[in-house]
């Protein structure tokens, strides 16, 4: 039987303008279907459910910020691989392992060359990762993924641990690199499409958050270490407490329903069905917004399959629209990078000298407290994307990074030619402030956005490429970026204001707008009216057509225009 919209006003289409600034003026079949859940998520037993497994499986960022603030001691001379906006990068300038005779004399006193290929091999580990992390996912299951990642993190962390020579600590960070990888592809993933549609813009946004609880951990727990152990524990601590969150996801994860969109796409609707309905409307199986959404779904992915018949690496760019989302994901995986939050790092000893700050411990103290008001930030921003435009968040972000490295470059100046205690500390100030500001999007959007604009069948080749994109910039800019300092001083920083400007004027002229649509929905932003869903004549279509009622075995949904937003 058909899926039938009773509507109570006029026809109404979800679809939105294919321009970057355009705001949704339409309504969602899901966001005002009636829906059996309680508007106060924690009164309501299968949100609470549903949004506490979805924190779980967030666990998986936290190895990825525990690991590259404790990699961080490991590399006296170069940032973390993939750089998520902390200071914690700061903590390998002093107080690194470098400085511990226990750690140089496992390592065999290895030279600036070896120490270099310690910090590199983390993201040539997250290169490599790239297609198997994407298969894994496509092909067994986001759960599948998150496991596959999480052996591999167990491994390289004992691997480190119980290192002797270089040679096996190399081994260790490559394998971490490469671990870490298929956990982001497959949590990003299943929180998103877990997620319910009223809370995703949130929930989304949330998943990184989580990355600022393992820097925290690891900030603090190296602070601790240093003052009270003299052993070679002292490092091997912290490497092999990197078992514990990779350990509690595995021992939990198939505890978890799989993604519904991806057990659609294996013929599975009747699992898929089960899920949505016990998780977004507490069992009822007449709940108008879940047989919406279930619709939308298996609608959107039959509509892939019919027109796309499998996605390769090459069919990622063989039509415009997927040419576009692709340029977007490239774009911001680019402008990820490429901030002032690189360059950070290197400047940061000689200015809190100058405010007469030189202790390691003070530093460690320092950065660890950043990370904690990083936290907060970015808790606070991952809030606030489920209230304002995405774009909005993003120029939000990037002009206030841009204001605050204008004034820093300014201070810098002033200070390279008389260096004094008060300028110290107003360079502090605004590099911590440009910190901030970097974790207004960049923070909470960096995996919530490419997931959004993503289709199904691209989604887990999206975020890989992502992925592979952020980790070939940080080898660059690994590199570049001491060099650099090192040569044209402040001059550097001149030029990032310029990078700045360009950047802004790629997110507003090249990045559209998510916000107010299900995942299914965005697609008709790249894909044009083949991929709109519309209402029409009390009727669900697709791409003007009637939805399918073999593929979409669902009755009668009644939309409720003054239906309550679920709070977030």
């Amino acid at each position: 039987m058909y899926l039938a919209v009773v509507w109570v006003a006029s026809p109404v289409f979800v679809s939105s303008s294919s321009s970057p600034g355009s705001r949704p003026e339409s309504l969602s079949l899901t966001q005002y279907a009636a829906n059996n859940c309680n508007p106060k998520w924690w009164r309501d037993p299968g949100l609470l459910r549903l949004d506490l497994m979805l924190v779980a499986i967030s666990v998986v960022q936290v190895t990825g910020g525990y690991d590259q603030s404790v990699s961080a001691f490991t590399a006296p001379s170069r940032p973390p691989a993939q750089l998520h906006g902390g200071l914690q990068s700061a903590l390998h300038l002093l107080g690194s392992f470098q400085a511990l005779d226990s750690w140089l004399g496992a390592m065999g006193d290895p030279d600036s060359s070896t120490i270099g290929v310690i910090s590199i091999l983390l993201t040539v580990g997250n290169i490599a990762a790239t297609w198997p992390a994407q298969f894994v996912c496509d092909t067994f299951g986001r759960r599948w993924a998150i496991i596959f990642g999480g052996v591999f993190c167990i491994a390289a962390a004992l691997v480190q641990t119980f290192s002797y020579s270089s040679g096996q600590y190399m081994a260790g960070r490559f394998l971490m690199g490469f671990g870490i990888i298929p956990g982001i592809v497959g949590a990003s993933s299943l929180v998103n499409e877990l997620a319910h549609p009223r809370q995703r813009p949130f929930i989304g946004a949330a998943y990184n958050v989580i990355w600022y609880i393992g820097s925290i951990v690891a900030a603090w727990l190296c602070y601790g270490l240093t003052l009270h152990i003299s052993t070679s524990w002292e490092w091997r601590a912290p490497s092999i407490v990197q078992i514990l969150p990779s350990a509690f996801i595995i021992s939990v994860v198939f505890f978890f329903p799989e993604s519904p969109r991806w057990l659609i796409s294996r013929g599975r609707e009747d699992e898929a069905f089960d899920i949505l309905v016990r998780y977004h409307a507490n069992g009822d199986l007449e709940d108008p917004m879940v047989k919406a959404e279930f619709a939308e779904i298996v609608e959107t992915l039959h509509l892939e399959k019919e027109t796309r018949n499998g996605v390769t690496w090459r069919s990622m760019v063989a039509t415009p629209g997927n040419r576009r989302r692709m340029t977007v994901v490239a774009t911001l995986a680019t402008i990820n990078v490429w901030t002032g939050q690189g360059i950070i790092s290197y400047y940061l000893t000689p200015v809190l000298k100058g405010a007469g700050i030189t202790s390691a411990l003070q530093i460690i103290g320092i950065t660890g407290g950043n990370s904690i008001c990083n936290f907060f930030i970015a808790g606070f921003s991952a809030w606030l994307a489920g209230k304002i435009a995405r774009r909005t968040q993003f120029l939000i972000s990037y002009g206030g990074m841009t204001v605050t490295h204008v004034i820093m470059t300014v201070l810098s100046a002033v200070y390279t030619k008389n260096p004094s205690t008060p300028i110290s500390n107003g360079i502090v100030a605004f590099l911590f402030l440009e910190s901030g500001f970097y974790n207004v999007a960049m923070n909470p959007l960096v995996y919530a956005y490419p997931v959004e604009i993503l289709s199904f069948s691209m989604r887990a080749k999206g975020i890989s490429m992502f992925l592979w994109v952020t980790s070939i910039w940080s080898v660059v800019t690994n590199y570049a970026n001491p060099v650099a300092v090192a040569n044209i001083g402040y001059w550097y920083y001149v030029f990032f204001c310029f990078v700045y400007v360009i950047e802004i004027a790629l997110i507003y002229f090249l990045f559209p707008e998510t916000r107010g649509h299900t995942l299914e929905e965005i697609n008709e932003i790249f894909d044009g009216p083949a991929a709109e869903i519309a209402i029409v004549d009390g009727e669900v279509k697709i791409g003007g057509r009637p939805a399918d009622p073999e593929k979409a075995p669902v009755e009668a949904v009644t939309v409720v225009p003054a239906a309550v937003q679920l709070d977030k």
